[in-house]
């Protein structure tokens, strides 16, 4: 029996249940909310391979018959008609580039990467990555050097992602900087971290947009207003690529005297 003076213990306990269930139910809310999350990355992730598997499957088909065109049927074919060759194959790897960097960025944004990492020299991929770029900084009147510091610990990353990253940083600076130009790489040890630097005399970033090179699709005007090519992931995906294994990339620059580019990465623990 409810009375004036039990009354108001009553209409508490009824409060607190009702609060209690309240509770109950939001979090329950809270879970099938979460579970939808984890269902649409995993729909997410299985989406991106399937859809990048079925653009790749012509597009690798594209890009033999152009390299087969090229090699073995060159002979048979005008100047013309080799240089639309040459075009078109070029414009394959550009596009097999782009598909595999937008599927990275999605993999990043939905929080899909699978890393796999292994002990890693980082100055033999340097020195081999800049090998490739030697003849293309040459032809361009730019004078490219890379000192590697004996003895460098190893780190832990995953190669190919590794490559990728440092890969961006090169080919940035080889494409911005102008004949007459200087591009200096350096590998060294800092601290406990292995570090890259990539230092370039090209037309450098403006101080209010260092931060903006490394957002998706943003490309950044030289001074004359002419927009640098490419789709702007490179960097935007070096950075993403390195903070998964554990580093970090930074920049530095002075608008119209280039741009430095630093990429650190913990070193091992090297044991006799």
């Amino acid at each position: 029996m409810v009375t004036r003076d039990n009354r108001g213990e009553t209409d508490a306990v009824a409060t607190a249940d009702e609060l209690r269930e309240l509770l109950r139910a939001r979090t329950l809310e809270v879970a099938e909310l979460r579970q939808k999350l984890s269902d649409i990355e995993a729909r997410g992730t299985s989406f991106l391979r399937a859809a990048s598997h079925a653009v790749m499957n012509p597009l690798t088909i594209i890009q033999t018959y152009l390299e087969i065109i090229h090699s073995d049927l060159r002979g048979g074919l005008s100047d013309q008609q080799a240089g639309f060759v040459e075009t078109a194959h070029a414009a394959a790897l550009r596009m097999h580039r782009l598909i595999d960097d937008l599927v990275e960025l999605a993999a990043f944004e939905l929080d899909a990467v699978e890393l796999e990492k292994d002990a890693v020299r980082v100055g033999e991929v340097v020195s081999d990555l800049c090998a490739s770029y030697r003849q293309a900084a040459v032809n361009g009147g730019i004078d490219f050097a890379v000192s590697i510091a004996p003895e460098l610990p190893r780190v832990q990353a995953d190669p190919p992602r590794l490559r990728n990253a440092v890969d961006a940083v090169v080919s940035n600076a080889v494409r911005l900087t102008p004949r007459g130009g200087k591009i200096h790489v350096t590998v060294s040890r800092s601290d406990d971290c292995v570090v890259i630097n990539v230092r370039d005399t090209g037309p450098g970033i403006p101080g209010d947009r260092l931060e903006e090179v490394f957002e998706p699709f943003v490309r950044l005007s030289r001074r004359n207003g002419e927009l640098p090519g490419g789709a702007g992931l490179g960097l935007s995906l070096a950075r993403r690529q390195i903070e998964a294994i554990g580093g970090h990339v930074e920049v530095s620059s002075i608008f119209g005297d280039g741009s430095s580019f630093s990429i650190a990465i913990p070193a091992m623990t090297e044991h006799p």
